[in-house]
């Protein structure tokens, strides 16, 4: 990646999908709308609905209805990392 050449820093680049993204701006603050969520997350609201409606299949997330809207509980096992591969002897 090429330095800028006016000076400025570039933008580091973004290393959460779009679905951490969504899963950290829940976690802060769970009454968000999908309107708000897609603002912080830079994405489409189609975009993040898909990307709670995967969340909630893969049971990382809990939706509850609350009036008109929808609140939104992470339910994230720790430590969230992929199983390490089995060694090859």
């Amino acid at each position: 990646m090429d330095a800028p050449t006016d000076g400025n820093q570039a933008d580091p680049p973004d290393l959460l999908t779009v679905h951490g993204r969504v899963l950290l701006a829940l976690a802060a603050e769970p009454a968000l709308r999908v309107r708000d969520l897609a603002e912080q997350a830079g994405v489409t609201e189609r975009t993040v609905s898909s990307a709670l409606k995967d969340l909630e299949q893969a049971g990382l997330l809990e939706r509850r209805r609350v009036g008109r809207r929808n609140v939104y509980r992470t339910s994230v096992p720790a430590p969230l990392m992929a199983p390490k591969p089995a060694s090859r002897s």
